[in-house]
């Protein structure tokens, strides 16, 4: 659905509003684990989760179509690369970290932690370009 959408005329606007979006998804994901009755948190979780994928493309096709479109020719790959590897340390720092934090406060707040953080990107993304 997203990527049948013609190219905003402000793309950040949806690109944060997909970090606001994603955020929500994990936030809601770490209350279910800590709020809702076990015989309801697959039907939580499925629905918190469906909420968050729907962020995603808000921000990768965006992002991607700007890549493509708003860079020299002979800047694209060092670009995509520049993304790969910065997202990957993202992901392998993550990593790292939460297996600590997971003991330390447990699953479910450390989810809606994350989620509170991924969450807050997008609210000052919003602020910023508004």
């Amino acid at each position: 659905m997203v990527g049948n959408l013609a190219m905003p005329s402000c793309p950040a606007r949806l690109i944060f509003a997909g970090n606001c979006l994603g955020g929500l998804g994990v936030l809601l994901l770490g209350a279910a684990g800590l709020l809702v009755p076990p015989a309801w948190r697959l039907p939580a979780f499925c629905a918190a989760a469906a909420i968050g994928a729907a962020g995603g493309p808000m921000q990768d096709i965006m992002v991607a179509t700007l890549r493509q479109t708003e860079l020299p020719r002979a800047d694209i790959a060092a670009a995509v690369r520049a993304f790969i590897l910065v997202n990957n340390l993202g992901l392998l720092l993550t990593l790292a970290v939460m297996p600590g934090l997971f003991n330390a406060i447990g699953v479910a707040p450390a989810v809606l932690l994350c989620g509170a953080a991924y969450a807050a990107v997008g609210v000052i993304g919003l602020m910023r370009v508004r």
